[in-house]
């Protein structure tokens, strides 16, 4: 019996590590319906935590129907996280995969996909829209 409840204990002690290793899920919103201005080369990878410095690197593209204003971004509650990739005449997919906060560190996971060329050039960009409270340095991880 001593055996097994040490077994159970060691098996929780692992369960709880990995749990903890992989760090706080942090909740965000996608953010529609802009574009990466022409005059802009990269985004940041910091946080951008002013409508300032958004507006300089975004413009909006309100589109019709029901859901086609931008998503609002109140940055004395909100914060943004934007990827970006090269100008290019490809599908391009970014999706995110998940935010994690790891200590003071937030860790964002995008899928990158690239389909068929296409007769015109996009700035692909995905930006997610994050609270105030999980503010922290930034580190974003690409998968495929």
């Amino acid at each position: 019996m001593k055996k097994a409840s040490t077994i159970l204990k060691a098996g929780l002690l692992c369960a709880l590590t990995v749990a903890c290793a992989s760090g706080e899920k942090v909740p965000y919103t996608v953010a529609d319906h802009y574009f990466q201005n022409n005059t802009v080369e990269t985004l940041p990878s910091a946080p951008i935590t002013t409508k300032a410095e958004f507006d300089s690197l975004f413009g909006c593209a309100a589109v019709m129907g029901p859901n086609g204003r931008p998503t609002e971004i109140d940055f004395d509650r909100q914060f943004a996280i934007a990827v970006g990739k090269p100008e290019t005449n490809r599908q391009v997919t970014l999706e995110p995969v998940e935010l994690r906060r790891d200590g003071e560190t937030l860790v964002f996971t995008y899928k990158y996909a690239e389909g068929d060329e296409m007769s015109y050039s996009i700035k692909p960009c995905l930006i997610v829209i994050v609270d105030n409270e999980y503010a922290g340095k930034l580190q974003l991880r690409e998968t495929k």
